[in-house]
C-alpha cells in the first residue's frame, strides 16, 4: 500500500510538470496572439477571427492554471474610417515617465505644453506601438497619475479624437460562440 502512495505522489509530479508545460505553451500561444492582434485591422474579418481564437487560448489557459487569466483589451475607433486594438490592459509599452515609472496600456498621464496640463491615456496604435514617442512624452513632462480604470476611458475618449471602449476577450469568445451556435440553427 505504501508502494501505490509512492507512486501515485510521482504520477502526481509527472502530471504537475506536464501542467505547467502546458500553462507555459499557452502563454506563449496568447502572447503571439496579442502581437498579431495588434498589427492588424477590426475592419478585416480576419481580425475578429484572431480575437476569437484569442478567446478561445485565454479558456483554454483557464481551464487548467492555477490563477485565472481575465484578458481585456481597448478598441478605438472614429466611427468612419478606423478601428482598431489600441491594447491590452496592463501591456508595457517600452515608455517611462518623467519619475522612470514604466508605462503600461491603458495608464493615464498628466502632459504639460505651455501652460496647460492635461490627462491622456497611453494606447497604442494600429502597428502595435504607443501612440505617444518618449521623446514626447518626456518634452510634456508626462507623469503617470493613475493605473487603468474604467471611469478612465471616458476622459480618454472625451480627449481624443476617437471613442475608447473596452472589452473583454472571455466576453467576446463566448458571445461569439452564441452567435455561431445561433446561426448554425
Amino acid at each position: 500500500m505504501d508502494r501505490l502512495a509512492v507512486g501515485d505522489s510521482v504520477g502526481g509530479e509527472i502530471n504537475m510538470k506536464g501542467k505547467f508545460e502546458k500553462v507555459r505553451t499557452i502563454e506563449e500561444a496568447i502572447s503571439q496572439q496579442k502581437e498579431e492582434i495588434l498589427c492588424g485591422t477590426l475592419d478585416d474579418p480576419q481580425q475578429r477571427q484572431e480575437l476569437q481564437r484569442l478567446g478561445d487560448l485565454v479558456q483554454e489557459y483557464n481551464a487548467i492554471a492555477e490563477f485565472p487569466m481575465e484578458l481585456k483589451y481597448l478598441i478605438a475607433e472614429d466611427g468612419e474610417c478606423f478601428s482598431v486594438v489600441a491594447g491590452f490592459i496592463g501591456d508595457d509599452t517600452g515608455l517611462v515617465d518623467e519619475d522612470g515609472c514604466r508605462l503600461k496600456v491603458g495608464d493615464v498621464v498628466n502632459l504639460v505644453q505651455g501652460d496647460t496640463n492635461y490627462n491622456r491615456m497611453i494606447l497604442l496604435s494600429n502597428c502595435g506601438k504607443p501612440i505617444f514617442s518618449q521623446e514626447e512624452l518626456e518634452s510634456k513632462k508626462a507623469l503617470r497619475i493613475d493605473c487603468f480604470s474604467e471611469e478612465n476611458l471616458k476622459t480618454a475618449a472625451s480627449c481624443a479624437c476617437f471613442d475608447v471602449t473596452l472589452h473583454n476577450c472571455l466576453d467576446d469568445a463566448a458571445e461569439q460562440r452564441q452567435q455561431d451556435s445561433l446561426s448554425m440553427g
